[in-house]
C-alpha cells in the first residue's frame, strides 16, 4: 500500500481513486433514470448500489468483498 499525495484541482493524478468514484457516480445515474425517481432520492441510490457492489464478485477475484469480510455468502431474498 502507497500513499501518493496530489495537489488541490489534481484528479488527474489519482486516475484510481478518480475511476472507482466515476464508476460509482455512473452507476447512480443509471438506476435513478431507469427508475424515474429525482435526484431528491440520490443517497438512496448510493446505499443501494454499494450493497449491490458489495454483495457481488467483481474483478479477478471469485468471492464478493462481503464474503471476503464475513466468510460466508450474503442473503440475496432480500434484493
Amino acid at each position: 500500500y502507497k500513499t501518493i499525495t496530489a495537489g488541490p484541482d489534481k484528479s488527474s493524478m489519482n486516475s484510481l481513486g478518480e475511476c472507482s468514484h466515476q464508476t460509482i457516480g455512473n452507476a447512480i445515474r443509471s438506476l435513478l433514470h431507469a427508475s424515474g425517481l429525482d435526484l431528491k432520492y440520490w443517497n438512496f441510490a448510493f446505499h443501494h448500489f454499494i450493497r449491490l457492489f458489495n454483495f457481488f464478485p467483481h474483478g479477478t477475484r471469485d468471492k464478493s468483498p462481503f464474503e471476503l469480510v464475513y466468510g460466508y455468502k450474503p442473503d440475496l431474498s432480500l434484493l
